[in-house]
């Protein structure tokens, strides 16, 4: 069900409205609001989601409701701090969490989380993205600031990535580099092989630039997709096999290098 509209008059509460406009329980649109799938958008200003059940919307205020039962039945799975900074914070994300939500909602997105976490006393800004059925380190920014230095750090290849992922097929054991544009722009992909388990192998990926899918794709197009890729391979039960491993940068609040490395047993107990 989606719903959107412009007010063309105040509501004084906007679980009432929605009740009866959408025949919904109340108990449903509220949990519909907790779950950040109502969006709206005053005279002034941009999109907010709105979780208070009993606000008031002035007329004006453009509305949008994306309501699906089943996906806001859905549990979260829960993300594992790693480090805490104050103005960012480091996770370890686990398969099946959203890197942020979308307009049917937030509550499986690694940033509604962090919020949840920290008890809606830090702001959340995403700094750099992992695909939904990936797993391993994500910075979260808690300042604009932060935000916009963390990101300027990432277009500018001051952070260290390494990714382990295993493909399907005998990869070379040559450590040798993937340059092929994706979407018109430069991508580039340096692979080294680990090792070699029955008809898999073992990756060690670093990624110079930032396009969508990028390890995903390459891979796919040497012949060797990711176990698991529903999107570039064969899905398979126990999930896509691509981790982010560490990352490594000078930290703007410490004034020093850290490197961090995620558990490999964590990982691996997600792929079998």
């Amino acid at each position: 069900m989606v719903i959107e509209e412009t007010l063309l008059q105040d509501v004084p509460n906007v679980t009432e409205y929605l009740a009866q406009k959408t025949e919904l329980p109340k108990g449903r649109i509220k949990h519909a609001l907790a779950c950040g799938a109502l969006r709206v958008k005053k005279r002034k200003g941009g999109w907010q989601r709105l979780r208070r059940a009993t606000a008031s919307l002035q007329a004006g205020t453009l509305l949008s409701l994306h309501y699906d039962e089943q996906l806001l039945a859905l549990k979260a799975a829960q993300p594992l701090l790693v480090e805490d900074v104050r103005d960012y914070s480091l996770w370890f994300k686990p398969p099946g969490l959203l890197s942020q939500g979308t307009e049917w909602g937030d509550h499986c997105s690694l940033l509604r989380q962090v919020e949840l976490h920290f008890n809606n006393q830090r702001q959340v800004f995403l700094v750099h993205r992992l695909d939904r059925d990936a797993c391993g380190l994500m910075l979260v920014a808690h300042t604009g600031a932060m935000a916009d230095r963390l990101s300027r750090m990432f277009a500018g290849r001051e952070m260290e990535k390494h990714y382990r992922v295993r493909v399907v097929g005998t990869v070379d054991e040559a450590p040798f580099v993937i340059n092929q544009s994706l979407d018109g722009k430069d991508a580039v992909t340096r692979v080294q092989r680990l090792s070699v388990d029955g008809d898999t192998s073992l990756l060690d990926v670093v990624i110079e630039t930032g396009r969508k899918h990028q390890i995903r794709r390459h891979l796919s197009a040497l012949g060797h997709p990711v176990v698991g890729d529903s999107l570039y391979g064969e899905k398979a039960p126990q999930g896509l096999h691509l981790s982010a491993l560490s990352l490594a940068f000078e930290c703007p609040v410490r004034g020093r290098k850290i490197q961090v490395t995620a558990d490999e047993n964590e990982i691996h107990r997600y792929w079998r």
